[in-house]
């Protein structure tokens, strides 16, 4: 070994004991410090020698510094996974009705930038401060459960969602509030929950905008509250609201099984194979064609509480798992007869040569993300909702089965949601603010039938490393260091777990978003319109280079326009311009 390289090596290993002695909670040592353990892998140091000298495992230099050969670039399109051999269909749980009342919980309504609150029974109490200690200690002792009103709460950091986490994290100095065992959720910095405990009380800090929008205040949340809880209890049976619209949704569907009936749960594969190859909105924005750049008649159209819309006909029971018997192809009627059960299907397909519009059918690639393959003569192989292939198939695509499951129809949340729209419709009149909260119920209970893993976050100081999992994927978030966990699901959770109802409705609403039913028989959606003029899809919107003229005769799920400009602008090119176009239009 030369001399110099000898130096080298010792040099490194000197700097990462300057570390270990002067780790003082800063980013930039930690980021120095991932350096000197690639530096030192690449001069061949091993990672035992690298992680004595820095006081850390070896696995963790292994996680944060990996050497390996490099890798061929990942192929554009995911792999479609298929069903195990001999899995079963079903699991042993079911959905059962519930008519148990739910026990009165105290909370309170924080506006941080007023330091000002209201309990849900009308005790309104100020607060010293606009940190999460603040909060806990400013909060009456009966209360456990907080909703945060008006801007997102901000600790240190360099971006917003830094500065959301580190709110949740930073020293409480009131009394012996710690951070609950159960952790928090700050994966989702839009919807995260806080969760705190002191002595025998625990408490959870929410965001008051994912039950009724980013603009609600204190004082509109809580009176909002207390409308929707009544019109609630009117309406389902022994039911309240519960933390989450999710968790309020799917509590408020139990309610509305029949006595003896039951909704059978499929079975572990299954579920994760609907839940991994289903994606949810329809995210797109296209580039302008034909050498255009510019938008001269931009209209905004969204679908009226789409999901509302497409809970009717659900996949029920156990499903019929569909193999071709040859390697024959199976084409024309036989698909079109297939394709009306309600199913998910396996799909090798190709687009038409001719073909000059927006794709159809979703596929996913390796990044995790959806695509929508448009361009003619394209092949992929993809699940989709028979829906959607019945949707491409009708449209002249060329269309293989290669495995698939079919199911019975039923109505299993037909009653829900009936209930659900006539709360939001009375609401939508008199309290607008009110009616938020019945369509995030039900919005957000579809997305929780498709629950998967929970994830939660746990956190430690920089200077406690050491408790760290070996194989934890960190971040630095102000002074802390953040992973997250998985939390294993619930009983509760597993007997609600229905993620074909979930990718059903997804599925249809992407349908609706290209063809869709409009008053007297008229037929709606982007494949309506010349390809030129489609901008952009966003879940349940359309934004187009023209107003098309359908009707609308105020159902829901019926396209109306939300926005419109007349005169000329750029050609969005990403999101930020789409939205400032959006918010241009509605006013």
């Amino acid at each position: 070994m030369s001399e110099q390289r000898a130096e080298e090596m010792q040099r490194i290993l000197v700097a990462l004991q300057m570390t270990r002695r002067d780790l003082r909670r800063f980013d930039s040592v930690f980021t120095t410090r991932t350096e000197l353990f690639s530096q030192g892998r690449e001069l061949g140091i091993s990672t035992l020698l690298l992680a004595d000298a820095a006081g850390v495992s070896d696995s963790r230099v292994r996680q944060l510094a990996p050497f390996e050969e490099k890798k061929e670039e990942e192929p554009p399109v995911a792999p479609a996974p298929q069903f195990p051999a001999e899995a079963p269909l079903l699991s042993q749980y079911a959905s059962r009705t519930t008519r148990e009342p739910h026990a009165r919980r105290m909370g309170a309504w924080v506006d941080l930038e007023e330091l000002r609150g209201i309990t849900d029974d009308g005790r309104r109490f100020h607060l010293s401060g606009d940190m999460a200690a603040d909060v806990l200690g400013g909060i009456p002792g009966d209360v456990d459960r907080v909703f945060l009103c008006g801007p997102p709460p901000q600790g240190p950091g360099s971006n917003n969602a830094e500065r959301v986490r580190s709110w949740g994290l930073q020293p409480l100095f009131h009394g012996d509030w710690a951070i609950s065992v159960k952790g928090h959720y700050v994966k989702d910095v839009d919807s995260p929950c806080f969760r705190f405990t002191f002595d025998s009380r625990d408490v959870e800090i929410l965001f008051g905008s994912s039950w009724f929008g980013p603009d609600v205040d204190a004082l509109s949340g809580q009176a909002a509250w207390q409308v929707l809880r009544r019109k609630v209890a009117g309406a389902f049976s022994g039911a309240g609201l519960l933390s989450t619209p999710a968790t309020t949704g799917r509590d408020l569907w139990r309610r509305t099984i029949p006595v003896g009936k039951g909704w059978p749960v499929m079975g572990t594969q299954l579920r994760e194979l609907i839940a991994s190859t289903s994606g949810q909105g329809r995210m797109e924005l296209f580039e302008p064609e034909g050498g255009v750049d510019s938008v001269d008649q931009f209209t905004y159209l969204d679908a009226r509480f789409a999901y509302a819309a497409l809970t009717w006909g659900m996949p029920v029971g156990e499903p019929h798992h569909w193999l071709p018997k040859s390697k024959e192809k199976v084409y024309d009627e036989a698909i079109h007869v297939l394709l009306k059960s309600r199913g998910r299907w396996l799909v090798r397909f190709r687009i038409p040569d001719s073909w000059v519009h927006v794709g159809i059918l979703p596929v996913k690639n390796a990044a995790g993300g959806w695509s929508y393959p448009s361009e003619p003569g394209t092949e992929a192989t993809t699940w989709a909702d028979a829906c959607e292939v019945s949707l491409a198939h009708q449209n002249g695509w060329s269309i293989e089965l290669l495995e698939g499951f079919t199911w019975a129809e039923g109505k299993p949340l037909d009653v829900w949601a009936r209930k659900l729209k006539d709360i939001h419709t009375v609401l939508g009149a008199s309290e607008p603010v009110a009616a938020r909260g019945a369509r995030a119920m039900l919005l957000h209970a579809v997305g929780a039938f498709a629950t998967r893993t929970h994830m939660i976050s746990k956190s430690v100081p920089l200077a406690d490393e050491d408790q760290v999992p070996a194989n934890a994927q960190v971040t630095i978030v102000g002074d802390e260091l953040v992973w997250e966990e998985p939390q294993e699901q619930s009983a509760w959770t597993l007997n609600q777990a229905h993620p074909e109802w979930a990718a059903c409705i997804w599925a249809r609403a992407r349908v609706r978003l290209l063809d869709a039913p409009g008053p007297d028989g008229t037929r709606t959606g982007a494949l309506h319109v010349p390809r030129d003029e489609v901008i952009a899809f966003r879940t349940d919107a359309i934004y187009l280079n023209s107003d098309p003229g359908w009707p609308d005769d105020g159902k829901i799920g019926r396209f109306r326009v939300k926005g419109r400009i007349n005169t000329v602008r750029p050609w969005p090119l990403d999101n930020t311009e789409l939205f400032r176009l959006r918010d241009e239009s509605e006013r």
